[in-house]
């Protein structure tokens, strides 16, 4: 796909005079939605005392009038977090504004351009797509609880039993809707939304939740639509979508998308799960590496390994983060873990980054002159929509990056439409974990083992991609654990793991046999 001109605006032009004369170094993080990203963002704010943070510009209420000029209206919220930072007494000062956005509203080859011409440093922040994807459905589905879509026709007063979009069920009819109690005062969609979630089990949605999703403001902005459609067709050439379906879409509102074709909404439904849209942004930063005028020092970063190991991640990041110049830092990977070709381990290595020092949050010190991480409202349809349904509060509460403690759930617990992004995720996902691309952070082998078997997918993908691969021994391994429960995500993994060129090691079985090592394939049987 060719690349849009990007269309600048009179604040990224401010932005980039402001970068070039050394007054404001940008750090950018973006990712899938779900996967981590916000809470990178917060650790990130206080582990390397940035000045200031500007959470999800590009991620706007409804243009009613549709008149605003996206690009503008992201970089004037950047260049406002600027102007409320800067103090005149301290002119001759670099202010250090970290920025987050996720991979759903960084269009790959319109905007993402932009942000590679001003930013010192780029961070990729992904995790599992199978713990993402899940987290990612509740998100998308608490907006019918924030009343957020009742003006268009899907307010929290639904009946799963029998709500249609345009004929197509949100929950299939057919479901056991025995925990359902119309006495209760709570509504009938919480107590089935309540039930999915408690039991972790999404296999009741139906064809209706792929139309739902697409009830999102990004969706009728021209230039998401276009730009949607076009990576859709990418991704599905047999799709058969022309130049003219596209132009029949574009310029169309919410009120108007539940009646677009299908295609549409499985464009859009893939795009609200960011794997689409963030393989093809892995693919412009990779295109313009080694470029004059464009960043090259950026990095990879598995949510789950930072999760596990966060004291090796303040190590292994801090060269990119105060990197005075743009250069591509290789990676390689050994057993104790290496950043930068240089053991982590050894102190010394970081020698020539400032030290770093990580400051109180704001609720631990009554100093009002340390920055406060910034997640606030941003009006009530904004918040309506994105700050209650994502539970984006939260993250202005602390800054711990906590050991992972989730597992997978079967993939039988999910519906064919979401298992198969599931799979395209995977292949993403496998590929990220393997890529020769900037600085790509793969914590210890201890920092594992430390965690083995709280994500049966996270260890299966470390051990073959990042230990396997570099010659590690099959003794230090984590052990895979396979059982009924997990072996359906194990299967898919290695076939994304032999689809990205990686080894496949042995499993141990449970139950009966329990402890026998065999092959994956062998133990499906």
């Amino acid at each position: 796909m060719q690349s849009t001109a990007p269309t600048l605006s009179s604040s990224y032009s401010v932005i980039t005079e402001l970068v070039r004369t050394q007054k404001l170094a940008l750090s950018f993080v973006f990712g899938p939605p779900r996967g981590g990203t916000t809470a990178a963002e917060r650790w990130l704010f206080e582990s390397f005392a940035f000045d200031a943070n500007v959470n999800q510009p590009g991620l706007l209420a409804r243009d009613e009038t549709g008149s605003r000029e996206r690009v503008e209206a992201t970089w004037s919220t950047v260049l406002r977090k600027y102007m409320e930072v800067f103090d005149p007494k301290a002119a001759g000062k670099t202010i250090r504004i970290i920025v987050k956005e996720t991979s759903n509203v960084v269009l790959p080859n319109s905007e993402l351009e932009l942000w590679q011409k001003v930013c010192q440093c780029i961070l990729l922040v992904y995790r599992n797509p199978v713990l993402q994807v899940e987290s990612r459905i509740g998100c998308i589905l608490n907006r019918i609880s924030a009343n957020a879509t009742s003006s268009l026709g899907v307010p929290p007063t639904i009946d799963p039993r029998t709500f249609t979009i345009t004929g197509s069920p949100l929950v299939d009819p057919s479901t056991n809707f025995d925990h359902i109690d119309e006495s209760k005062d709570e509504s009938l969609w919480e107590q089935h939304y309540s039930w999915m979630k408690q039991k972790r089990d999404y296999t009741s949605l139906s064809t209706g939740f792929v139309k739902y999703a697409t009830l999102h403001p990004l969706f009728e902005e021209p230039a998401v639509q276009k730009e949607g459609l076009e990576l859709f067709r990418k991704r599905h050439p047999g799709s058969g979508v022309s130049d003219a379906d596209v132009e029949g879409c574009v310029g169309k509102k919410l009120e108007d998308i539940v009646g677009l074709p299908d295609f549409f909404h499985s464009a859009f439904c893939e795009w609200r799960f960011g794997w689409t849209e963030f393989a093809e942004q892995v693919s412009c930063l990779k295109k313009n590496l080694g470029k004059p005028g464009f960043c090259q020092n950026i990095g990879l970063v598995d949510m789950s390994d930072l999760q596990a190991d966060p004291e090796f991640f303040k190590k292994a990041l801090a060269p990119i983060l105060y990197m005075s110049t743009k250069m591509e830092v290789d990676h390689v990977v050994s057993e104790m873990g290496s950043v930068a070709g240089f053991s982590v381990d050894d102190q010394s290595s970081c020698s020539d980054s400032p030290t770093i020092n990580s400051r109180k949050t704001s609720k631990e010190s009554k100093d009002e002159s340390i920055p406060t991480f910034d997640v606030t409202s941003k009006g009530t349809e904004w918040d309506t929509w994105f700050l209650s349904s994502c539970d984006w509060d939260k993250m202005g509460k602390t800054a711990d990056i906590r050991p992972p403690t989730k597992n997978v759930v079967a993939s039988s617990k999910f519906p064919p439409f979401i298992l198969s992004e599931i799979h395209y995720g995977m292949m993403k996902f496998v590929e990220l974990k393997g890529m020769v691309f900037g600085l790509n952070v793969r914590i210890p082998l201890d920092g594992l083992l430390r965690f083995k078997g709280v994500d049966i997918v996270q260890d299966y993908v470390n051990e073959v991609v990042n230990y396997k691969k570099s010659g590690a021994r099959d003794e230090d391994l984590v052990r895979v654990q396979a059982n009924e429960n997990n072996f359906g995500f194990l299967s898919l993994v290695k076939q994304a793991c032999l689809s990205n060129g990686h080894v496949i090691p042995i499993v141990e079985s449970e139950g009966e046999g329990k402890g026998e090592k065999r092959d994956l394939d062998t133990f499906l049987k």
